[in-house]
């Protein structure tokens, strides 16, 4: 099951499922080692939507708990974490509106939040490190900053438009302050461009 769920892009279910092969077969213990780089297992690309099966196994505490400790179980030090990135959490260029695309596992995630109840939910917006056309530098890494934190907000106002209370959620914009991956490729932009939701 474990590649099953790798190739849907269910990467959570993915690692949950090989961890329970983890013992007995090599290669389900090498792709656990695979998803735990850079934790893989809780990123989520553009053009791909994590279900509610994934998210629910993220985002509950309890579910964390126990693959933390098949993960011991393994004769692993890692432990799963509760920052999830959404990649698929597109925006119009230059701006703060998701595209439609983006509907989908926004509604998703707050379908997933209202069930688990967190004490407590925490948007951050990245931003890349592109320069503005006509911009000094210094100016763009204003505008990224700010680009980043109404972004975050946007998907904020999408959980609280869904009936998550106000008060449990924060957003806030880092810019290109925290990239993921260094350069500035195309493929390092698009990377580093992300919202990352934590809950506990």
């Amino acid at each position: 099951m474990g590649e099953t769920y790798r190739k849907q892009g269910q990467s959570p279910l993915s690692l949950e499922a090989h961890l329970h092969a983890c013992k007995t077969d090599k290669d389900s213990k090498a792709r656990i080692v695979e998803l735990l780089e850079n934790n893989q297992y809780a990123v989520t690309e553009e053009g791909k939507i994590l279900n509610k099966d994934s998210l629910l196994l993220l985002f509950n505490e309890k579910r964390r708990a126990k693959v933390n400790k098949m993960l011991a179980d393994c004769g692993l030090r890692a432990k799963m974490q509760h920052v999830v990135i959404f990649r698929n959490l597109v925006f119009n260029s230059g701006k703060a509106t998701l595209k439609q695309k983006s509907n989908q596992q926004l509604n998703q995630i707050a379908a997933d939040l209202k069930f688990v109840k967190p004490t407590w939910i925490k948007i951050d917006g990245h931003s890349d490190n592109q320069r503005w056309r006509g911009k000094s530098m210094k100016q763009s890494q204003q505008l990224n900053l700010e680009l980043s934190q109404q972004r975050a907000y946007t998907v904020k106002k999408g959980l609280i438009n869904q009936n998550i209370e106000q008060n449990r959620i924060q957003a806030k914009g880092h810019g290109s302050k925290h990239p993921l991956v260094p350069g500035n490729s195309k493929t390092a932009q698009a990377k580093n461009r992300r919202v990352e939701i934590a809950v506990k």
